[in-house]
């Protein structure tokens, strides 16, 4: 191993983290260079000070600010700001796409309810399956 990989796992290294092929290449590269064993010794002592500090508790206020930073990212956006973000060319087409199926649902439904006999005990949809205008 050279120096460069070295030094990018000393991080694992001092946390026990590499698999034991790669802990004993690594601890026999330290045998031989001073100046990795330098930095390998002084991320151990880092290591072990950070070890012996005491546990911090973060104040309740930022506790909820974290969470409303991390709602506000992933939470979809509700009707009123996807409105805002359109252009109004973009809003001109959902308007239209709105009022098309709108005048087709009123179309349809006229024609449903003229085609219906209201006396039947039949479902709307039984009648026009029969009909043989609508397959399943």
């Amino acid at each position: 191993m050279r120096c460069n990989d070295i030094l990018k796992r000393l991080d694992a290294w001092v946390d026990r983290e590499l698999p034991p092929g790669e802990t004993r290449a690594l601890e026999a590269h330290l045998a031989h260079c001073p100046a990795c064993r330098k930095e390998a010794l002084a991320q151990v002592h880092l290591a072990r000070a950070l070890d012996e500090l005491p546990p911090l508790t973060a104040p309740r206020k930022l506790s909820r600010q974290i969470r409303q930073a991390i709602h506000a990212l992933t939470d979809p956006p509700n009707l009123a700001q996807w409105w805002r973000h359109l252009t109004l060319a973009w809003r001109s087409a959902v308007c239209g796409a709105t009022l098309a199926g709108l005048v087709c649902g009123a179309v349809m439904g006229t024609h449903l309810a003229a085609t219906l006999d209201m006396g039947s005990l039949y479902t709307p949809y039984q009648i026009l399956y029969d009909s043989g205008r609508l397959y399943p």
